[in-house]
């Protein structure tokens, strides 16, 4: 019965009917001693496979410093960027770990950040106040983003409907990067809480600069904000602070088609002057969360809204903005730098543009000089 070892999962499975099916007349005590056999060939595959599962969870766990792969035919590990395997591979390179031999060859030729990985910084840029409510894209490269330059109504009877005019967003390729210092202490972390901290780290401050870029950048070598598509402010709100009377005005001018999916940005000051100023149920609220409308719309705080020294208010169609993602976010470190204080530094590069396809879709008010 020596072929019985070198069977598979199926292979076994499929004999064990067939016994079945061969009993009657046949030799049973030869079948019994055969099913004997491919019974404990099953449980050793089964037992196999829970040891090489549970290695792989205390590998990704960095409970583990020198696994111990017992020697099966089981199907090899797979260094694919899409992989748990690549994944823990390239968080212990970055860590400054010890790579076995698979590990040190798959990063030699492949040396990305993990889809895994790359899909958690996309996730925290996508939770960040401003760019949860814009258009966020990952095309690659540059695009052009169709949109209506005339959209006309729909006609009745047998008049001739007006013809939309569909123009584009040409959206180019820029490059954001932010260095972070990592101490040498958490290359003694574990692989999940180094992830994390370098998401932390890394990713949270490229959001919080494109935030401000959609909203107060020039367009030179950086988005361009919807302060520089909307340069000419449509009015001014109260000097001495926000009224109800400010907000509603606000709010007022924007057109009804773009109320939909309407959202605040204000610097922070001024929101809570409007929570101070307009204590009304359902008018402004601030969340447990830390969520923040004004007149059942989300707002989001951000003091890149103080534009020369002015208090500014956006209110407007957060949609009507795209930002594209043009590559994937690149990671990399670098020990030289930090070797006198015993850290690392890491980069990341993020490829990015953005624009407002609408001058009309949103409204600038600014604090009154007087």
């Amino acid at each position: 019965m020596d072929e019985i070892k070198d069977m598979t999962m199926d292979q076994i499975e499929e004999r064990l009917d067939a016994i079945d099916l061969e009993a009657e007349g046949a030799d049973l005590e030869a079948l019994s001693a055969e099913m004997d056999a491919l019974e404990a060939r099953k449980k050793e595959i089964i037992e196999t496979a829970e040891i090489r599962e549970a290695e792989l969870r205390a590998a990704a766990e960095d409970e583990i410093t020198e696994p111990v792969y017992k020697e099966t035919k089981m199907e090899e590990r797979t260094f694919t960027p899409d992989s748990a395997e690549y994944r823990v591979a390239w968080l212990k390179a970055m860590k400054g770990e010890a790579l076995d031999a698979e590990e040190r060859a798959a990063m030699s030729t492949v040396d990305v950040v993990p889809t895994i990985t790359e899909n958690k910084i996309i996730n925290r840029l996508k939770e960040n106040d401003l760019l949860k409510y814009v258009d966020l894209t990952q095309f690659m490269g540059a695009v052009n983003i169709p949109n209506y330059t005339t959209n006309g109504d729909a006609s009745w009877g047998d008049s001739n409907e007006q013809a939309d005019v569909i123009g584009h967003v040409a959206l180019g390729v820029y490059q954001l990067i932010k260095t972070v210092e990592v101490p040498g202490k958490f290359a003694k972390a574990s692989i999940d809480a180094f992830e994390e901290y370098m998401l932390d780290a890394l990713a949270n401050k490229v959001a919080s600069a494109l935030q401000a870029a959609c909203i107060t950048g020039n367009g030179s070598s950086k988005p361009t904000g919807i302060n520089q598509t909307h340069s000419t402010a449509d009015g001014t709100f109260t000097k001495a602070g926000i009224t109800k009377a400010d907000l509603t005005k606000i709010a007022g001018k924007l057109g009804a088609e773009y109320q939909k999916d309407a959202i605040w940005i204000m610097p922070n000051k001024v929101y809570f002057e409007a929570l101070a100023n307009v204590d009304l149920p359902g008018f402004t609220s601030l969340g447990e969360d830390g969520s923040k409308y004004i007149l059942g719309k989300p707002v989001v705080v951000d003091d890149s809204c103080v534009i020369s020294s002015t208090d500014t208010i956006f209110y407007g169609a957060s949609k009507a903005y795209h930002l594209n993602l043009a590559a994937p976010i690149e990671v990399a470190k670098d020990e030289s730098v930090g070797f006198k204080s015993n850290a690392v530094n890491f980069r990341a590069v993020c490829l990015a543009d953005g624009k407002l396809d609408n001058v009309n879709a949103f409204v600038k008010f600014t604090r009154a000089t007087a």
